[in-house]
């Protein structure tokens, strides 16, 4: 990875990913348009881009209310890892990306071959992206439901089915599993005074957890994973903070990077968005998101700064880039 790229975070992929996909649904409709009887599986795209974008903005929306101490089951927190959830938004931003280059490599070909051709030479690139973006999106909806569920024997049951595609993610992907290990680069690389930490600003408002949370019976047994990483065996109950949770993707590896998943843009829209999260979904909400994430850099959003005002599901975003301290991986530490 590029050393000298901005280390992506949960909050930023996140909301780089829900504007990111907006883009790929527009060019996919237009690729829809021009390709006529031959978009089977443009259509198959559209569909799988579409529900993982919106199990992406359920579950930050989930995420936000877990910063903010309002889940309505907070102990439910203790049982999904940090790895789960790193792992997971850094596979889905790069298939993003990768299929961002697709629609713009078959916009290129389009002037010089027939639709049949184009189709056929990017179909086998295409079904792959497809259940990769599929595979995400049923972890994450697992991982909303973990932690939102009225019903504890189908959390429970996300909870089991989700450790098990983790795993089985990792043992036969190397490439994440290598880029999960370099999690202890990006922790050296933000500079900062030692020892400091972020200021959270809603942190004293977490409820404190007991140490010892009696496992589900779904876990008992499971046999849990080793260390993949530097944060291997802490939940987000131990690091409620999701601008400080890195995911070892850069800005520079993505389409867009330097432009929907910096910190800068994170910041910019995220009061808005948590405005937006405010309403129940409806007709208009995804064109609201749509202009919230399109908006330009030097829109003017009046924005009171008295911290009392703002969303109690707002995330929690820095005014500067996030200073952290790198845990020590055999030693269980609460982050409060």
């Amino acid at each position: 990875m590029n050393s000298g790229m901005e280390h992506l975070s949960v909050t930023t992929a996140s909301i780089g990913l829900l504007a990111v996909g907006g883009k790929i649904l527009d060019m996919l409709l237009e690729l829809n348009a021009v390709l006529g009887p031959s978009t089977t599986l443009i259509n198959e795209a559209m569909l799988e881009s579409k529900q993982c974008r919106s199990s992406a903005h359920i579950l930050y929306k989930t995420l936000c209310l877990l910063e903010s101490a309002r889940l309505p089951f907070p102990e439910r927190s203790t049982w999904i890892q940090i790895d789960d959830v790193v792992v997971t938004m850094a596979d889905t931003v790069l298939a993003f990306s990768e299929l961002q280059d697709v629609c713009y490599a078959i916009e290129n070909l389009l002037s010089a071959s027939t639709a049949h051709i184009v189709c056929e030479k990017f179909e086998s690139k295409l079904r792959n992206l497809c259940a990769r973006i599929r595979w995400h999106h049923l972890s994450m909806t697992m991982m909303t439901t973990v932690l939102q569920c009225p019903g504890l024997v189908d959390a429970e049951n996300s909870r089991a089915s989700l450790e098990k595609r983790i795993i089985r993610l990792l043992s036969s992907n190397s490439e994440l599993t290598n880029r999960l290990r370099t999690l202890i680069d990006v922790f050296s690389n933000i500079r900062g005074p030692a020892g400091s930490l972020v200021n959270y600003r809603l942190a004293a408002q977490q409820p404190r957890l007991e140490e010892n949370v009696a496992p589900s019976s779904s876990s008992q047994g499971s046999g849990r994973r080793g260390a993949w990483s530097t944060l291997s065996g802490y939940t987000l109950a131990d690091m409620p903070i999701m601008s400080v949770i890195p995911i070892p993707v850069t800005t520079g590896e993505l389409l867009d990077g330097d432009k929907f998943y910096t910190f800068d843009f994170a910041r910019r829209v995220s009061h808005d968005l948590s405005e937006l999260m405010k309403a129940e979904a409806g007709q208009g909400t995804s064109r609201s998101l749509g202009f919230i994430l399109g908006k330009p850099a030097n829109f003017a959003h009046f924005n009171n700064n008295d911290g009392n005002s703002r969303a109690a599901s707002e995330p929690i975003m820095p005014s500067t880039k996030p200073t952290v301290v790198v845990p020590q991986p055999r030693k269980k530490k609460r982050w409060r």
